[in-house]
């Protein structure tokens, strides 16, 4: 059983939770916590945690009088997360081939870090703590 009670959690509604999951194991080195296939996953990186539902399950079906669109996939949000060795990470990610939307750079907000696109369209910001 994973601690998916931590205090903040992401958790992102998905198509296909099991190859998600494993997605993310297998291409970027997370390990899988819990695996309920077709309901619910989630998965570690040293200590961030991602969680992934199934997109049935989306409490948010209508949200400011717009009905939810399945088809629009992480858009307005960015999830990040946070290692001891970005550039470790970067490396990790570009020989897996995965599209890169922005380049590895220290930022003026204190961070080094790179946004890659995940295998379901959403934006993850991997960053460490510049020193």
């Amino acid at each position: 059983m994973s601690d998916s009670t931590n205090p903040v959690t992401v958790e992102m509604f998905v198509f296909d939770v099991e190859k998600t999951a494993r997605w993310y194991e297998s291409t970027l080195g997370f390990r899988i916590t819990q695996l309920e296939p077709g309901v619910f996953a989630a998965v570690r990186y040293e200590d961030a945690m991602l969680m992934f539902a199934d997109s049935s399950l989306y409490s948010g079906k209508r949200t400011r009088g717009r009905e939810y669109d399945a088809s629009i996939v992480g858009h307005g949000i960015e999830v990040r997360v946070m290692v001891a060795d970005v550039d470790s990470f970067y490396q990790h990610a570009r020989q897996a081939g995965l599209p890169i939307i922005s380049d590895l750079d220290d930022r003026d907000y204190g961070l080094r870090d790179f946004v890659f696109e995940e295998v379901n369209g959403f934006h993850i910001r991997v960053a460490s703590r510049l020193p």
